[in-house]
């Protein structure tokens, strides 16, 4: 899945006092991520029954989503992915929809990169809060739950 829920991280650095240029101030530096993101996702497909042909279909998609990139952000790395997605063939699935995770917002009293942090103030801490983000998955059906299983003894085939 690659979504584009960003992965942000805070840092207190030094930089040029533009008041004085020959002494420094702490700033806050905010590394914004790599814009998309890579994730991995478990999904449900359920095929519609009114779009549904032998080689395309429309189906409804939901599942968990483990975030895998390297992001610097002390967010959790699990999510949810749900979306309404095309079936081609009978083992692929393209879903773009939205992928619902935590994201670390600025650090209470900020409002934006590059504001002098105050002395003695600790690290830069993200304020976390839940949000929603568009996604795409593209997923490879392993398994059909709906299908039943055919039998070992016999190797799926009934014996006349």
């Amino acid at each position: 899945m690659i979504t584009k829920l960003a992965a942000r991280s805070y840092s207190a650095v030094a930089a040029p006092n533009p008041a004085d240029p020959t002494t420094t101030q702490t700033v806050l530096n905010v590394d914004y991520g790599a814009g998309a993101r890579v994730a991995l996702t478990a999904l449900l497909n359920y095929n519609l029954p009114f779009a549904t042909r032998k080689d395309f279909g429309a189906a409804l998609a939901v599942g968990p989503v483990f975030d895998i990139s390297a992001g610097k952000a002390d967010t959790s790395r699990f999510g949810l992915f749900g979306g309404v997605g095309i079936r081609l063939k009978q083992l692929m699935y393209i879903t773009p929809g939205v992928h619902i995770g935590e994201f670390a917002d600025f650090p209470q009293g900020f409002t934006r990169s590059g504001q002098v942090v105050p002395a003695n103030f600790a690290t830069p801490t993200p304020v976390k809060r839940w949000t929603t983000r568009f996604a795409l998955a593209i997923t490879f059906k392993v398994k059909d739950l709906w299908t039943p299983s055919q039998s070992s003894e016999t190797g799926g085939k009934e014996n006349k």
